[in-house]
């Protein structure tokens, strides 16, 4: 992590024309302080970065990688996760009310009890992630892989499905197609 004047950004992040100064390790505070204010340099990977409970909500972190990051928990209500990179990340318990996570990739990635709540999940890719308990009224999966995905008790009331892939995924007992927006581009589970 780097002190670049008053924010704080993480390896990886290349800005031209400023100047860094190294920082020893900085505290899980400073990182979640530094992608709250100063969004534009936190671009890099966060890698399997511990920001469990951490209030990221309205964060920018359009097209970062967060492969295997532990967000459990976190609010990340109305965050901008355009193409992140989510795989095995743990998003338990994770609040993503409003968050636009098209074109993200979370293949693998824990969502159990996660709050998707109207999030746009437009064409992103969720193969084989756990969805078990997801709370996702009215959110946008149009377009979305979800092949090999657990949607066990998951609660799809008013999902926008159409378009998506579902090959392989498993929807529990209680799952109602009438319950969700689905077309003839819709792959379901055979």
């Amino acid at each position: 992590m780097r002190n670049v004047g008053s924010a704080i950004t993480v390896p990886g992040v290349v800005e031209a024309g400023i100047d860094v100064v190294e920082v020893a390790e900085p505290s899980k505070a400073d990182l979640v302080n530094a992608i709250r204010t100063s969004p534009r340099l936190v671009k890099g990977s966060l890698r399997a970065v511990d920001l469990s409970d951490a209030d990221l909500s309205g964060a920018r972190l359009q097209a970062a990688d967060l492969t295997s990051a532990d967000l459990f928990g976190a609010d990340l209500s109305g965050a901008d996760l355009f193409d992140a990179v989510l795989v095995d990340a743990v998003l338990f318990g994770t609040v993503l009310r409003t968050a636009d996570l098209s074109g993200a990739t979370l293949r693998g990635a824990n969502l159990q009890l996660a709050d998707l709540t109207r999030a746009d999940l437009f064409r992103a890719d969720l193969a084989g992630a756990v969805l078990g308990g997801v709370g996702s009224f009215g959110a946008s999966l149009t377009g979305a892989i979800l092949a090999e995905a657990d949607l066990s008790g998951a609660v799809l009331d008013g999902v926008d499905l159409r378009g998506a892939v579902l090959t392989g995924a498993r929807l529990g007992a209680g799952f109602d197609a009438r319950s969700v927006k689905h077309d003839t581009t819709t792959i379901w589970p055979s």
